[in-house]
């Protein structure tokens, strides 16, 4: 995957965090099989590979850059970086957008804000 992104793969991705910062069952999936978690979410897991989850906190937002770093820069191992404190506000989020991401959509209007510590 190159540093450009397709917008399934954002997507995809873009509804794990979403999910895994919402509801504690969905982040327990993802820690427990972080390959079949990412592939159920539409993400290109290849064959074999290995999928971590770093859970470190970031200073900011991901750029697509480190994302798609993280995700295809090592062969054979694809990272989710998945900060355990969401980096946006989910008070902003209603039940309906909730439902919205669940079902795979994230056409979710969300003010997104960084946390400086």
């Amino acid at each position: 995957m190159s540093e450009e992104l397709s917008q399934e793969f954002i997507e995809g991705y873009t509804g794990l965090l979403l999910s895994s910062w919402t509801n504690e069952d969905e982040r327990a999936r993802l820690l427990a099989d972080p390959a079949a978690y990412a592939a159920a979410k539409g993400l290109p897991v290849e064959p074999g590979a290995v999928v971590r989850v770093d859970e470190t906190p970031h200073d900011g937002l991901f750029t697509q850059a480190e994302v798609a770093a993280a995700w295809s820069g090592t062969p054979g191992v694809h990272t989710l970086l998945v900060p355990a404190t969401p980096v946006v506000d989910l008070d902003e989020i209603d039940e309906a957008d909730l439902e919205a991401i669940a079902a795979g959509s994230v056409n979710v209007n969300i003010n997104v804000y960084v946390v400086l510590v």
